[in-house]
């Protein structure tokens, strides 16, 4: 395996120009790695022969549709993984995912540190698909400035900007490898003349929905703020007499249209602005087999959330056990009695008492709202993404927003 020590340029541009070779032959079998990192290139000193390993994760789809998902559940080695493979991209993961973490491994051999580095898992995935490193020559001058254009096309945020062929990747290094072996300066030249896609790739973006996005985004943003607005209550008795409230901002917003028409890619753009603010998302599909089973889409979402949080770390764990603990005091069984994942964070709960059904009905309610208001913090936003086939397409426009949400 590389050992991680610092390259001279020569020597860095002939590994580089291996690695690279490598991998063209991978993905000349149809085969994504998905995990390209230095632990997984293994080079024998001795013969100069250089082989990549570890096909544990690969895959030979010509694309893989991802989800979202805790960053402690990510396929690939975090620090290397590109930005669709978070799963926060709204983008399908195709063989140039691979050149993203090779860009990452040159970064890593020619600086001898990682573009991005973090403790906080979240962070480092926020750091990929939204933020861009310090390029390696302002780390070290030594390092030509197309030498560091080459790591910084590579590690593009979004596919259609990198490299589209090992083929061009090689080009651009052997015409750098060249120049350095004469003892010139490398000299600039224009990237990618010789890159070449080996297959047909449609720019994986939505087009005609830059007004939908920019209302979900402005939403998001809003509620995400944390800021608290004032409400005008009225009194029964007199409509002159008003008070003032203080109420957190809520926000719903209403998507038409039939099944397959993209809503679901719709609300999936918003996947990088929740990561950028630490929120959750959470999905519920109304089940038409399923119509008997009440809150059954908001039961499926909210397990879906608790299963996030399964996965985070004993320390974070430890705070929401707090919280839910806190929220639900005596009624934790009742949403057990639901989410039976629940058990798991805050533990085993005493059995409620039992009560006739209108007041056992407004008890779920209260003790689910409360459950819910959990996660709804300025610190951790929740996007709740509800879709009922059984709506009117016709009934509403194709973003409504409702203000004052009750939920």
């Amino acid at each position: 395996m590389l050992d991680g020590r610092p390259l001279a340029l020569p020597e860095f541009l002939h590994l580089a120009i291996q690695i690279t070779e490598a991998l063209g032959k991978v993905h000349q079998k149809k085969v994504i790695h998905k995990d390209i990192n230095p632990s997984n290139i293994v080079l024998n000193p001795q013969t100069g022969q250089l082989k990549i390993i570890d096909f544990g994760l690969s895959t030979i789809l010509s694309q893989e549709n991802t989800t979202l998902k805790s960053p402690h559940l990510l396929e690939g080695t975090l620090a290397y993984i590109s930005p669709e493979q978070t799963g926060r991209m709204n983008r399908a993961i195709d063989y140039r995912t691979d050149f993203y973490s090779l860009g990452v491994t040159f970064y890593e051999l020619l600086t001898n540190q990682l573009p991005f580095e973090s403790v906080d898992a979240l962070e480092l995935v926020h750091c990929h698909i939204a933020k861009q490193p310090t390029l390696p020559h302002e780390i070290n001058p030594e390092i030509p400035l197309i030498v560091s254009e080459i790591v910084r096309k590579l590690m593009a945020k979004t596919a259609e900007n990198r490299y589209q062929s090992a083929w061009g990747i090689n080009a651009d290094l052997k015409q750098c490898f060249a120049q350095s072996r004469n003892g010139k300066k490398i000299k600039a030249f224009s990237l990618g003349y010789q890159d070449i896609s080996p297959q047909l790739q449609l720019p994986q973006k939505l087009y005609g929905r830059k007004s939908e996005i920019e209302s979900l985004v402005a939403a998001f943003e809003r509620v995400a703020s944390g800021k608290e607005k004032q409400v005008v209550a009225r009194n029964e008795t007199t409509t002159d007499s008003q008070k003032w409230s203080l109420q957190r901002q809520t926000e719903l917003m209403l998507i038409s249209g039939y099944s397959g028409i993209g809503k679901s890619a719709l609300v999936q753009e918003l996947y990088k602005l929740i990561t950028q603010k630490n929120g959750y998302f959470i999905a519920g599909k109304f089940d038409q087999l399923q119509r008997d089973i009440p809150y059954q889409a908001l039961v499926a979402a909210f397990q879906e959330l608790v299963r996030q949080l399964l996965t985070e770390t004993q320390a974070q764990l430890q705070q929401w056990q707090e919280k839910i603990r806190r929220a639900l005091g005596i009624n934790g069984q009742i949403i057990i009695d639901v989410i039976p994942e629940v058990e798991l964070i805050i533990g085993k709960q005493n059995p409620v008492p039992e009560l006739p059904a209108t007041e056992a009905r407004n008890r779920f309610n209260l003790a689910f709202q409360k459950f819910i208001q959990v996660f709804c913090q300025k610190e951790h936003p929740l996007v709740l993404f509800l879709d009922d086939p059984s709506v009117d397409r016709q009934r509403y426009p194709a973003i409504t927003p409702v203000d004052n949400d009750p939920c």
